[in-house]
């Protein structure tokens, strides 16, 4: 054997036992304490080799559990695309928001079985780069769960799943492993409170151009984040192992709003705060909001907000970035030594399209020198100086779909698709692409949709009910609760709802008792200041304590 084979040859073995070591060491960090704690072995032995394919068998069956549920999202065209995930039988799948932007209102979604199913788009999020649309063509759609993303730690086992660089023409996805490299990330976004990745996961797994909008799931097969940007090269658009999810706990957070079909808008205190001394100061406060009436005052100390205590402004516009506007927050503050609790509403964050509307009017005056200077003294000259013009107003429409909402990076991918832009005589140019307005966020853009889904949305509630009723229902339901003022006790309540129609509520409220019942056909209420009366239907609905008895029945 030659000398240069032999040697090519052990340096290929080598490097083979060093990765097989290393990937073991990884995986005793694991193991069950009987394996942990044995010294590292030139070979693996029966019982590490069994531990290493139950291991590997584990990873492939979580795999194969969410596998079907990710979908590769292109728009009407078919061309381009990002990634998705179904997290609802009913087809309804989470995406990135610059992804649907980019595709428009509707288009294909290809899943693992190698179909493509038309999609909707139902809600999108610009504020934070998440999107919901709704796939269609099946009765049901596999689906994969939603984890608690508060429990992910550095270290943690992350797959990347998606549709990178268009590789899936049969639609099954391409699975990258790594680890969480960082959580509570903060990534800025472009535009006005557009695109901002608050308090997200840092990964190494391999997210790429095509990733965006796929799910980072967790070793068990859980979904803890939405992928959607990447730390790329300046050139090249190469992943260098810094890729940023949006959390599974912030997406939660705003399911409500995108299946009411909003554009949905982040929540803010409308206060600015600074870091003093390790402490989180108010340093601005809008008088006219809401955490302003409840009593915040300039250098207030910010203790807590949302459960998560706070010690830097960093860290605050980290955390409030993942809550919607309308959000009824709990916040603590301190003055002086005593603290203040109060539940107030987040109030909304403006988009830059609704302010930032002067640019098309710029233009017109930058054009009109361009025009005069061929045509001074020569006025019959106009039309072949505007025939001149042409290529110089070709590159600024040529240069605008080249900047996505998502990164810069993404500038150096859509530069090529322009270049092929002149069809052949035999090829049908694609409809336009619908534009996703701005104008109206925070309001419900489709109602019809909208009550659509509430009604189905019911109508699942009242199925796992009926399928967890027991055969025969009790005479009656009884329920004790305590009511509550800023987490303090303020009074009882006691509901009865029968199963023969009759609903009753006893409640005492700072010391008054009031009683509100029905036999299903008359309804009267018992109050300190007017006795017993009979009261309408309405009336009686209005309370918001009979009320929950009617839900109940």
């Amino acid at each position: 054997m030659p000398i240069r084979l032999w040697f090519r040859l052990t340096c290929r073995l080598a490097a083979a036992l060093l990765f097989v070591l290393a990937y073991r060491g990884s995986l005793l960090a694991e193991a069950p304490p009987a394996l942990a704690g044995k010294p590292v072995a030139a070979e693996l032995g029966a019982d590490e080799l069994s531990l290493v394919k139950a291991v590997e068998a584990q990873r492939i069956q979580a795999i194969e559990s969410f596998y079907g549920a990710v979908a590769a999202i292109y728009g009407n065209d078919r061309a381009g695309g990002g990634s998705g995930v179904l997290y609802d039988r009913a087809g309804f799948a989470l995406t990135n928001h610059h992804v649907v932007a980019a595709a428009g209102e509707e288009g294909w979604a290809g899943l693992a079985d190698g179909k493509l199913y038309r999609w909707k788009l139902i809600g999108t999020d610009p504020g934070g780069d998440v999107a919901i649309i709704r796939l269609a063509g099946r009765p049901e759609f596999p689906t994969a769960p939603l984890a608690d993303s508060e429990t992910v730690r550095v270290g943690d086992w992350a797959m990347a799943v998606g549709n990178p660089f268009v590789l899936a023409e049969d639609q099954r996805p391409t699975v990258s492993l790594g680890i969480v490299s960082g959580v509570h990330r903060f990534q800025e976004g472009s535009g006005l409170n557009q695109l901002v990745y608050g308090n997200c996961i840092q990964v190494d797994s391999s997210i790429n151009p095509g990733n965006s909008g796929g799910p980072l799931f967790n070793i068990r097969g859980q979904i803890i984040g939405i992928n959607g940007r990447g730390s790329f090269e300046e050139r090249g658009r190469v992943n260098v192992g810094l890729g940023y999810a949006i959390t599974a706990n912030q997406v939660k957070h705003f399911i409500p709003d995108l299946l009411a079909t909003k554009i949905a808008q982040h929540g803010t205190l409308d206060a600015v705060f600074g870091t003093r001394a390790g402490d989180c100061i108010c340093t601005s406060v809008n008088l006219d909001a809401p955490i302003a009436k409840a009593g915040l005052q300039l250098a207030d100390k910010l203790v807590e907000f949302e459960g998560v205590a706070i010690t830097s402004a960093n860290q605050f516009t980290n955390v409030v970035s993942t809550y919607p506007a309308g959000w009824p927050a709990k916040v603590v503050w301190e003055r002086n030594g005593v603290r203040t609790t109060a539940h107030v509403r987040l109030t909304a964050l403006p988009y830059e399209p609704i302010v930032k509307t002067p640019p098309p009017e710029e233009k017109p005056p930058e054009e009109k020198p361009a025009e005069e200077k061929p045509g001074e003294g020569k006025p019959g000259e106009e039309k072949p100086a505007e025939k001149g013009k042409q290529p110089e107003e070709k590159q600024p429409s040529e240069k605008a779909p080249d900047k996505p909402a998502a990164d810069k990076p993404a500038e150096k991918k859509v530069e090529t698709p322009p270049v092929p832009s002149p069809m052949p005589p035999s090829k049908v140019a694609p409809p336009p692409r619908p534009q996703i307005s701005l104008a109206n966020a925070g309001a419900i853009r489709h109602a019809d949709v909208n009550l659509t889904l509430a009604l189905q949305i019911v109508e699942s509630w009242k199925s796992s009910a009926r399928a967890a009723a027991p055969a025969k229902p009790p005479a009656a339901f009884r329920l004790q609760s305590k009511l509550l003022r800023d987490d303090r006790p303020v009074g009882t309540q006691e509901m009865v709802v029968a199963a023969d129609g009759k609903w009753r509520v006893d409640y005492e409220l700072d010391g008054k008792k009031t009683i509100i019942a029905t036999d299903g056909k008359i309804w009267w209420s018992v109050t300190p200041q007017k006795g017993k009366q009979a009261i309408s239907q309405a009336k009686a609905l209005r309370d918001p304590h009979f009320s929950q008895a009617a839900a109940l029945a």
